[in-house]
């Protein structure tokens, strides 16, 4: 489990992990008196903070293809090992709508399209097992699939095939009743699922959503964090560097608690404004690009009153 955790703990953590290496960097560049030497011999600080930058631009490229192309598949096996070591069951997403869930016995298989408004399956198949959960003894498809009880459930247009018998048989019913069904709770999408799609899949996901007339307002910032994501990583760099210039040539653990101030405060504020933009006070991509804007202004500040 903590091994598929560690694309996402990577990427989360890149933005103050740059900011950290670049402002201790330059700040013990600094204390040494080696941006003394540079500045003496003529050189302009601006060409000093070059080797920073693209060691910034590098991270962020890096933590761009971790997201995109290591941390969705890292995520759901995660979100699968936290669900089997709690005891509860799994899902699983296939695609941008179908998703799977496997019992809490592991007697079951479901395939299905989930209804939040109306709390039910839409167009369900479930896969029954034996009691090892070994075999498949039946396979049944449907409609729709409602909730009569809190551990029943009805299939409406139901299909199935019993594969337990010598001879396989199909039968077919307007109704089907079955039994020991989780409750609709373990069936509704997970609030993680955004961290478990690429972008271009996110994306795919929220317009299928709004065709059917779906709030998808958390899902729309969760898409533009992820572009605003690798950004952030370049923004703290250039915060990081004229701080360090001029706090390092103080004391370096200075500009180490100026690092931690930043980055809580960075923090703070992407918060906030996620917040905001999922409750749909701020359009979604405000919300995500706004942090990211108002620290590269003061990082441009900063810069502009470092001595060159």
């Amino acid at each position: 489990y903590l091994f598929y955790l560690l694309p996402l703990v990577s990427v989360e953590l890149f933005p103050g992990s740059v900011l950290v290496a670049v402002l201790m960097t330059y700040a013990l560049t600094a204390r040494r008196r080696e941006a003394v030497a540079w500045w003496a011999s003529g050189q302009s600080v601006y060409r000093l903070m070059l080797p920073g930058l693209a060691f910034a631009l590098l991270i962020g490229f890096v933590s761009w293809s971790i997201q995109e192309r290591v941390m969705p598949e890292a995520n759901v096996r995660q979100d699968n090992l936290r669900a089997k070591i709690k005891g509860i069951s799994a899902q699983l997403a296939s695609g941008s709508e179908r998703r799977w869930l496997v019992s809490a016995d592991g007697a079951r298989i479901f395939s299905y399209e989930f209804d939040d408004q109306r709390q039910m399956l839409l167009k369900p198949s479930i896969y029954d097992f034996d009691a090892q959960g070994i075999e498949l003894t039946r396979v049944i498809s449907g409609e729709a699939g409602k909730w009569v009880t809190a551990s029943d459930m009805e299939i409406s247009g139901a299909q199935w095939i019993n594969l337990d018998a010598p001879q396989v048989s199909r039968q077919t019913a307007e109704t089907m009743r079955i039994s020991g069904v989780d409750p609709p709770a373990v069936f509704r999408p997970t609030v993680d699922r955004p961290s478990q799609l690429s972008a271009e899949r996110l994306r795919a996901y929220i317009k299928t959503l709004k065709q059917r007339g779906v709030e998808t307002a958390p899902l729309a910032v969760a898409l533009q964090r992820k572009y605003a994501s690798p950004f952030s990583v370049l923004v703290m760099a250039l915060v990081g560097m004229p701080l360090a210039i001029s706090f390092g040539r103080k004391t370096t653990v200075l500009a180490l608690c100026a690092a931690v101030v930043v980055s809580l405060l960075f923090w703070l504020v992407s918060g906030g404004f996620q917040q905001l933009g999922e409750h749909a006070l701020l359009p979604p991509a405000v919300a995500a690009w706004t942090p990211v804007v108002i620290f590269a202004g003061g990082a441009l500040y900063f810069i502009s009153r470092v001595r060159t």
